[in-house]
């Protein structure tokens, strides 16, 4: 296995369970949903790398399911699947957050030549620390940082954020806490902990830095395993 971990989202079983056998004959560690609930059902588990998404699904499309991924994960890779190819039906694609487009029938081996495109350029710097999500732990080159649950999801959205400020709001929403004064500040207290909390396994760095009125953002290259 080449620790790329691919996400295939198709309701035909039977062509679902032949990607997924293909992709994973390939080196890929691969997990399958056919629907919106099986994707958040996958993600909470651990990090997806590159998700290849049908459009015509039971329930919320393919393109919905793109645009939510593209919005919490900006760095993932998405490659959309259509048995539909009109240039506006592309488009669509391409404005929902979709990197590649491939028209059904797919073959296997067209499948495998673009996700492999997309896993070179997605190919990430080494990391600085790595989220073990299984072992609630923090883990760098200089020391393992054992977490809360607490602590876990807020490093997770960080890091699934990417580059982009993480608002208060969603903060507050992924940690149950009242959308008020009271909640902001008891996240502010929870933030300084963890700064402090991960301090001798990331000597000389400031990994969360706050912006003003808007929320947190994550400093450094973190990875989740």
């Amino acid at each position: 296995m080449n620790g790329f971990h691919v996400l295939i989202v198709e309701d035909h079983e039977a062509l679902r369970e032949t990607m997924v056998d293909f992709m994973q004959v390939h080196g890929f560690e691969v997990s399958a949903a056919f629907d919106a609930r099986g994707v958040e059902d996958v993600g909470r588990q651990r990090r997806i790398d590159l998700a290849v998404l049908d459009i015509h699904l039971s329930g919320e499309s393919g393109l919905d399911i793109c645009r939510h991924l593209r919005s919490v994960q900006p760095s993932m890779g998405l490659l959309v699947v259509s048995a539909y190819s009109a240039p506006e039906d592309r488009l669509a694609a391409y404005e929902a957050g979709a990197d590649f487009f491939l028209s059904k029938p797919v073959h296997n081996e067209e499948l495998l030549g673009a996700v492999r495109a997309l896993q070179r350029r997605l190919a990430p710097a080494e990391p600085d620390a790595v989220l073990v999500l299984a072992q609630q732990q923090l883990r760098t080159p200089h020391a393992e940082v054992t977490l809360t649950a607490g602590e876990v999801q807020v490093l997770q959205a960080l890091v699934l954020a990417g580059d982009r400020v993480l608002e208060y709001w969603e903060l507050l929403e992924q940690l149950q806490l009242p959308p008020d004064e009271a909640g902001k500040a008891a996240l502010e207290v929870r933030m300084v902990r963890l700064r402090k909390k991960l301090m001798p396994a990331l000597p000389g760095a400031n990994p969360i830095r706050s912006v003003y009125r808007q929320g947190y953002q994550l400093q450094l290259r973190m990875t989740l395993g």
